[in-house]
């Protein structure tokens, strides 16, 4: 819809976003990356530029080093690794025989070019990772240069459980779901402001270290109290680690709203889902195994890469304190990056949505004509009738930002022609006094980005 309206009944009251009115920024934004596809298939030409266009810090690769097929596991990361730039971040996952198994990694390593941006060492036996095999892999691993990182491979509870040794350890690691307990879309966005609570509680038993949140998913990887093998999953089934709302705008607003609260609870670095395929933040060009039950479209990315996008476009950059009436219904994300505001506003509802939005940092883009700007003309006055017209009154404070929607208007292209979709800028829109109405269509995404403008 035009300019982030759609046609929808109206809300009793407008939900209220207010983003902070100073300059001064919330925390730095966290780096991003994603996680290696579990496909195990290597990326197309395509892809690898689209996920290039995401702006990511590193990728994710879980390698089992007790299980000797690992190293094709490896090989395919480090591919991938170069190809999109970026280091790997490696969670390695070692047995009682971790020396023997550190020690092969690290001689396979020195034959191959990499760039590594963390270790995360979990063992196959504990929870939380306990001192001895940090130990070893700090020993191991001290040629390359990279921190090494203690925590746990499943949730925060086992971390606090078990906490790792604060001093053998350059940083801290554990991985986030929302659907550990409830599974409707209300109770996933419930658990959106617990993510930041998270890592205040970390930053209490682990003071002065860097917090890794990887991965981020959408449903439990695995369940780390199962006391035996799950059972298989029937032909015809889509496996327990994929949700069919993944590819939906719905996973696209929780995403954004994992970014604003993990961001303001100080996180270092986010690693979100997958590269592509059903866990992934796109369609494998080859399409869905399952399409009956997954029905992607080839090659198509799914909403969440948009916000993914948006955010990637801003690294580097710090989020702006930010806050809704509502956020169980609309949440705000507002990041400053190289002298420039952005900011995303989501509904997290299947309703329509009428958002006012104030920020007195809008105000200051301007809309303003040369001709009435400047100091005033030395020397007599001219002779002859005074023009026609109404006077000039000086700098009209009339602020521009350019509004972009991701809604069902604009969907289908997001999804197919993500490039065009994001090539076009968005509708242009006067901003009175730092305050914009929006009204967002069910789980809507409106991006907003002030915008110098001069008259000509």
């Amino acid at each position: 819809a035009a300019a982030g309206t759609a046609a929808g009944a109206a809300a009793p009251e407008p939900v209220r976003v207010t983003v902070a009115p100073d300059r001064g920024q919330a925390a730095p934004l966290p780096r991003l990356g994603l996680g290696l596809a579990s496909h195990d298939a290597p990326l197309t030409p395509r892809e690898v530029a689209r996920l290039r266009a995401l702006g990511l810090a590193h990728l994710r690769v879980d390698l089992e080093l007790y299980d000797p097929g690992y190293a094709d596991r490896l090989e395919l990361a480090l591919a991938q690794s170069q190809s999109l730039e970026v280091p790997l971040e490696m969670a390695l996952h070692v047995s009682d025989a971790a020396d023997e198994e550190l020690g092969a990694l690290v001689a396979a390593l020195a034959s191959q070019r990499h760039a590594v941006a963390r270790w995360l060492v979990f063992h196959a036996g504990e929870k939380s990772t306990s001192e001895r095999w940090l130990a070893l892999a700090r020993r191991h691993l001290a040629g390359h240069g990279a921190p090494v990182y203690g925590g746990t491979n499943a949730y925060f509870t086992e971390l606090n459980r078990e906490r790792p040794p604060h001093d053998a350890i350059d940083g801290v690691a554990y991985s986030i779901n929302p659907q550990v307990h409830a599974f409707d879309d209300a109770s996933l966005v419930e658990t959106l402001a617990a993510q930041r609570d998270t890592l205040h509680s970390a930053r209490a038993f682990a003071p002065g270290l860097p917090l890794a949140v990887t991965p981020i998913t959408f449903k439990p990887r695995f369940n780390p109290n199962a006391t035996g093998p799950e059972p298989e999953v029937g032909p015809g089934e889509l496996p327990r680690e994929v949700d069919v709302r993944q590819m939906t705008p719905f996973a696209a607003g929780w995403t954004l709203g994992s970014l604003k609260y993990l961001g303001e609870g100080g996180a270092d670095s986010l690693t979100y889902f997958e590269t592509s395929g059903w866990r992934g933040v796109m369609e494998r060009e080859a399409g869905s195994p399952l399409p009956s039950l997954f029905r992607s479209s080839p090659g198509q990315v799914f909403p969440l890469y948009h916000v993914l996008a948006d955010v990637g476009e801003c690294s580097g950059g710090s989020l702006v304190e930010s806050v809704s009436s509502e956020p169980l219904a609309v949440e705000v994300l507002a990041l400053h990056a190289r002298g420039r505001d952005r900011i995303l506003v989501a509904n997290l509802s299947a309703r329509t949505q009428h958002v006012e939005l104030t920020s007195p940092r809008l105000a200051g883009h301007r809309l303003v004509s040369p001709r009435l700007v400047g100091p005033r003309p030395v020397g007599p006055r001219p002779v002859g009738p005074r023009p026609v017209g109404p006077r000039p009154v000086g700098p009209r404070p009339t602020s521009t930002v350019r509004i972009k929607t991701l809604d069902d208007s604009s969907l289908a292209q997001a999804t197919a022609e993500p490039e065009a979709f994001r090539a076009d800028p968005g509708l242009l829109r006067e901003v009175r006094d730092g305050r914009l109405e929006l009204c967002l269509a069910p789980h809507a995404i409106c991006r907003i980005d002030p915008e110098e403008v001069t008259e000509p």
